[in-house]
């Protein structure tokens, strides 16, 4: 879950050894996800995708 995520990973040790986030700003982070994961209509898409072309 993308809330575990932001507080427990990679992403969150270099956003906050960068200075581009706070460890709280992260928290708040976190506690929208779980907000809108709470939704009854929450929904998300990530769609993936690879083009190719030639020139």
């Amino acid at each position: 879950m993308w809330a575990d995520r932001i507080l427990q990973s990679d992403l969150s040790r270099q956003l906050v050894d960068s200075g581009m986030a706070t460890t709280v700003e992260l928290n708040e982070i976190s506690a929208a996800w779980r907000t809108w994961a709470s939704a009854p209509d929450a929904w998300l898409a990530m769609p993936h995708g690879e083009i190719l072309c030639r020139v």
